[in-house]
């Protein structure tokens, strides 16, 4: 659908503000390597009112992400959770996009 992670970004940016949208456009852009809209969009999900087991581990996951200043250590931190999450779906290959 989208062929870079700012174009995915953008469209998830310019949609409906949900804690969904919000969590997706910051590791958008952070792949993207554009650390201050990552961290405006995570600090956006660590700001919400967790209520369920998983809106509350995605908040945490957020608010430790949000505090990466370093573009290049937050695209590796962000290729890490995605990579721990395909493992964890037991999903083929290793780099499932391109930068």
């Amino acid at each position: 659908m989208f062929r870079a992670p700012r174009a995915a970004a953008e469209y998830l940016a310019a949609g409906q503000r949900t804690v969904a949208n919000d969590w997706n456009a910051g590791l958008a852009f952070a792949l993207a390597g554009d650390v201050d809209a990552a961290r405006r969009h995570l600090a956006e999900v660590g700001a919400s009112e967790a209520r369920t087991d998983w809106a509350i581990k995605l908040r945490d996951e957020a608010v430790q992400l949000a505090e990466f200043t370093d573009s290049s250590a937050l695209t590796a931190a962000v290729r890490d959770r995605i990579g721990a999450a395909r493992a964890a779906l037991r999903l083929s290959g290793d780099r499932p996009y391109r930068l």
